[in-house]
């Protein structure tokens, strides 16, 4: 019988007047569930029909093209194929809409099995391995302020509270074509795998974010650490999926 258990959640946040944040959590098989989380931009319906539009369009996608028996050279196409429609629909719909001219999303899709995780990812929305005591960010941001770091320029402790820490460099919807990287996690046994918002991600440390993972059973982990994003001011929307096939140690 497979470990593997998944939750989601997502709340508005302390500032924002609407949730542009979309999640799935699913179950494709008794050995294999999918995670995805989008985080739109464009203005207020832009945001959210981005987001939405884009998580509909890639699990239509994947339902379609899934089979338990896939090659990792099969479901890496798969994955860009989903990912790649929905960064076409959402493209397309902007173009139909005058004021949704721009809008876009980040999007983040991890296809988790017993033995091995798959991520899609494209822009600042964040995938992290959690493994007994570690916590590894998996993914790397498409951000201004991680290109600044990447270069040596400022420390990422100075990227977390630079002025420009919201400018995203690559995005979902936003032009015809999407660069989207493609990571491949063996061994993921007894692995914890979150993806989060920067609404998570920017006011929460990657340490707060372990000492919940590590002390929270997992079926509360995605409203504590939405508890604890907004207790330091919930400044965005907040989205976690988490994704675990870890043995949790008995109450």
């Amino acid at each position: 019988m497979s470990k593997l258990q998944l939750f989601g959640n997502t709340d508005i946040g302390m500032r924002r007047s609407s949730n542009q944040d979309a999640y799935v959590a699913q179950r494709l098989d008794e050995s294999t569930v999918l995670g995805i989380l989008c985080d739109g931009m464009g203005g207020v319906n832009g945001g959210q029909i981005a987001s939405a539009l884009a998580i509909s369009t890639i699990v239509d996608v994947i339902r379609q093209e899934y089979h338990p028996k896939m090659t990792v050279g099969a479901i890496r196409t798969m994955l860009m194929h989903a990912v790649s429609s929905g960064n076409s629909a959402v493209y397309l719909r902007s173009k139909e809409r005058e004021g949704l001219s721009g809008m876009g999303t980040t999007c983040d899709v991890v296809l988790f099995s017993d033995q091995a995780a798959y991520i899609a990812h494209v822009g600042d929305s964040r995938v992290y391995l959690k493994r007994q005591q570690t916590l590894v960010q998996a993914t790397h941001d498409h951000s201004y302020v991680q290109s600044l770091v990447d270069s040596g320029k400022i420390t990422p402790e100075e990227a977390r509270v630079h002025a420009q820490k919201n400018i995203i460099t690559r995005v979902v919807g936003v032009d015809p074509m999407v660069e989207v990287d493609f990571l491949v996690i063996q061994h993921a046994v007894n692995t914890g795998i979150l993806l989060c918002s920067d609404g998570l991600s920017g006011p929460c440390t990657d340490e707060e974010i372990l000492d919940v993972l590590c002390h929270t059973p997992a079926k509360e982990v995605c409203d504590t650490l939405i508890a604890r994003a907004n207790a330091a001011g919930g400044p965005d929307n907040i989205t976690v999926v988490y994704l675990t096939n870890e043995e949790e140690e008995p109450a």
